[in-house]
């Protein structure tokens, strides 16, 4: 289910397979931000954070062309 909160964007409910990509990003955005630090344990808090309860959100870039339309319409007065 994808649903468009603001134009040239949507959100969906991320999977389980995709807490991997998840910590991938994760761990390369810490590592880079702090390249003496340790980041395994990143698995464990995503394992231990996520749940159906709790899920994953993805927001997509839907681009201009997929947008234009999908605004606000204004009230007729």
């Amino acid at each position: 289910m994808s649903k468009q909160l603001l134009p040239g964007y949507s959100i969906r409910r991320g999977s389980t397979l995709e807490r991997s990509l998840l910590v991938k990003f994760m761990q390369r955005s810490y590592q880079y931000l702090f390249p003496q630090q340790d980041f395994a344990h990143l698995a464990r808090t995503v394992e231990q954070y996520l749940s159906s309860d709790t899920p994953l959100w993805w927001v997509d870039f839907l681009g201009e062309q997929e947008s234009r339309g999908a605004g606000v319409q204004g009230c007729r007065g």
